[in-house]
């Protein structure tokens, strides 16, 4: 059972949790009313929002989900076996050696079956249009990589905000009676070692050995009798430090779970832009083969390159440049030191 003081505690944090659901909830509804048309498109516009969240909340408890994150249509993404199962350098050099080897070999075809194009009749059209997709593309690679970085660094912060506030526990604990100390650092020893472990599991899922030792973590802490003033207000930010990293790892598990990578729709984009930025220079005028493959191999290689880009981005935490749990590793460390 819970002790009195944790209880008030723990009375208070669900109150202001409370008020953020319900602001949160007050938000969607009015972005809803906002945005009318894009709640209407595609499949799901036959489902009201409220449905849908269920549906997701559902599959988020569900303890049979499959290891492998799958799109909406139910299928394992492909992009993200690619990212967590192949390095960062293979998958560079198999894009540029696909990409611009394909290219090569579509540039002959055409050279040899359209021989009008070797000369520079066509060029000023030709320049208008690879401006222009030239243009699109680049502003719409970077867009997506924009995105896709600042959706990465939020979940970079929100595993530094996990961390920092383990350490600050740590250094905190320091204050309370030895025995106190001593069960407190164990307790969250134990907690910061299972929430590395959840780490490395399949999507990041849940671990009931995780949640058993923020249970035992709660009540370690309600059972402090703190006496001097020092320790009543150390106790009562260790109790909002803990908040916190519960609020953090709920928020991470979530991330990992709903990570479904880029929609279909934008990797339509994707491909249908980078197809058209390397199909005009392929069809560019230029009578000498020797300056006719090197600019459609640079161009191939542009396109190779920011395909792997997006594919290391789309996962905040698979692959190479993903998000580590190297601050919850830093807990350890600091736990792992003699008391001061």
């Amino acid at each position: 059972m819970l002790g009195s003081r944790l209880r008030k505690t723990l009375l208070g944090t669900s109150y202001s949790n409370l008020d953020k659901v319900n602001q949160a909830r007050a938000v969607r509804a009015f972005t809803m009313l906002g945005r009318p048309t894009l709640t209407a498109i595609g499949a799901n516009a036959r489902t009201s929002p409220l449905s849908r969240l269920d549906e997701r909340n559902r599959r988020l408890q569900s303890n049979d989900a499959s290891a492998l994150p799958s799109n909406r249509l139910g299928g394992p993404l492909m992009s993200w076996w690619i990212v967590s199962h192949i390095p960062s350098w293979v998958l560079l050099i198999g894009l540029i050696v696909l990409i611009a080897g394909g290219a090569a070999l579509i540039q002959r075809y055409v050279r040899r079956r359209f021989p009008v194009l070797k000369g520079d009749e066509h060029n000023d059209g030709t320049k208008f249009t690879y401006g222009f997709i030239g243009f699109f593309y680049a502003f719409f690679i970077g867009f997506v990589v924009s995105s896709m970085w600042g959706q990465n660094n939020a979940a970079d912060g929100n595993s530094r905000a996990e961390g920092a506030a383990a350490v600050q526990m740590a250094r905190d604990a320091v204050v309370f009676e030895a025995p106190d100390r001593d069960r407190i650092r164990q307790s969250l020893l134990t907690y910061e070692q299972a929430a590395i472990a959840e780490w490395s599991q399949a999507e990041n899922r849940r671990s009931p050995d995780a949640d058993t030792a923020l249970a035992r973590l709660y009540k370690a802490y309600d059972g402090i009798a703190a006496k001097t003033g020092t320790q009543k207000t150390l106790l009562s930010t260790s109790f909002s430090n803990l908040d916190k990293i519960s609020q953090a790892r709920t928020v991470r598990l979530l991330t990992a779970r709903e990570d479904a990578g880029l929609p279909w729709s934008l990797w339509a984009v994707i491909f249908l832009t980078s197809a058209l930025v390397l199909g005009t220079v392929i069809i560019y005028g230029v009578e000498k083969p020797i300056l006719h493959y090197p600019m459609v191999a640079i161009v191939a290689v542009i396109v190779a390159t920011n395909l792997s880009l997006i594919l290391q981005l789309a996962h905040p935490y698979v692959g190479e440049i993903s998000t580590s749990s190297d601050p919850l590793q830093e807990v350890v460390a600091v736990l792992s030191q003699p008391v001061p």
